[in-house]
């Protein structure tokens, strides 16, 4: 079975008119070939309650923006692949990759 190659991941803030305690999680979801793929993104942080779904487009980025700070719980999923996860901190407004 195929797996998802990990998730590269940008944390970022949009662009700031005070202080705020979000951020911006951008995600490119590609297989081991490093072609993009469309999938489909849970983001889910239990302290927060927070859970949400996204589909990435065709050239494999999801954009999840307004995430309060906190861990959260990243996992990819594409038909005929096995899902991938990861753990991300947002927590600043500083960019990390």
């Amino acid at each position: 079975m195929k797996t998802l190659l990990g998730l590269p991941l940008f944390l970022l803030l949009p662009p700031l008119a005070g202080q705020t305690n979000t951020g911006e999680l951008r995600l490119a979801i590609t297989d081991s070939a490093g072609l993009a793929l469309k999938s489909t993104v849970e983001v889910v942080s239990e302290a927060n309650h927070c859970r949400e779904t996204f589909e990435s487009n065709g050239e494999g980025r999801v954009n999840a923006k307004r995430l309060p700070y906190g861990m959260y719980r990243v996992e990819a999923r594409h038909e005929g692949f096995t899902p991938a996860a990861n753990l991300v901190e947002i927590r600043s407004a500083l960019p990390k990759e």
